[in-house]
């Protein structure tokens, strides 16, 4: 009898451990959100719009003579808003005597307007205005820089290379020079596009030592953050 009162009581103890490991197999109810996200960087761009532009393109160049350079556009082909800087360089060489030659013999006047978006005459009209603008500039230094102004334009800038407030290294005396302007108007929105030329005179009291040089001249515009610590330096 005794035995068999352990094995009953053994078999119920049995069935509370069943029953209560049963209870185990249950879960509570859960929920949950998630959100998702991502960063697109922006992109910073200016295309030259004419490749196959030149800053001068001139042959058998003379003293009291006057030329333009092609029509170049630059384009702010991104989607941020950028701080821009133009840089304009010129050498002189080839010279039958380096010497006595410099760049303060030449006058250069840069030429620029600025659009929201690519206009279909702009071409014609920036082309008007240099034939006229060359038309009279046969003296030993080009007229003071105008005023001009071009319809639908942003904004429009005219002024001489050569000693004037920019930052930059005079042409006078020297072979080589840079002249770096880094005014309010290079910079652009997305979508604008600024055209540039350059007018250039020798002026009349440029000596035989002249003969056979090469005036060779770049122009570049750089474009970077409009943020405070995204400087040139």
């Amino acid at each position: 009898m005794k035995n068999v009162k352990k094995v009953l009581a053994a078999t119920a103890l049995s069935g509370a451990v069943l029953i209560g490991a049963g209870f185990g197999t249950y879960s509570w109810f859960t929920t949950s959100a998630t959100v998702d996200g991502n960063i697109t960087n922006g992109t910073l761009k200016i295309t030259n719009q004419t490749p196959s532009g030149k800053v001068f393109s001139k042959e058998k160049f003379a003293p009291s003579q006057a030329t333009y350079g092609s029509i170049l556009a630059f384009k702010n082909t991104g989607n941020l808003d950028q701080v821009g800087k133009a840089t304009y360089t010129a050498t002189l060489t080839d010279a039958e005597d380096m010497n006595n030659v410099d760049l303060s013999k030449y006058s250069i006047i840069q030429i620029a307007v600025k659009y929201n978006s690519e206009p279909k005459n702009a071409i014609q009209l920036f082309t008007k205005y240099l034939d006229e603008r060359t038309s009279n500039l046969t003296s030993n230094s080009l007229m003071a820089p105008q005023k001009p102004t071009f319809e639908g334009a942003v904004e429009v800038l005219e002024q001489e290379l050569v000693n004037n407030s920019m930052n930059s290294l005079a042409a006078n005396s020297k072979k080589e020079s840079d002249i770096v302007d880094e005014s309010k108007f290079w910079s652009t929105k997305p979508g604008q596009v600024i055209y540039v030329s350059h007018i250039a005179v020798l002026k009349s009291d440029a000596g035989n030592a002249y003969q056979g040089a090469k005036y060779n001249a770049t122009f570049t515009i750089n474009g970077k953050q409009t943020d405070a610590r995204a400087d040139w330096k």
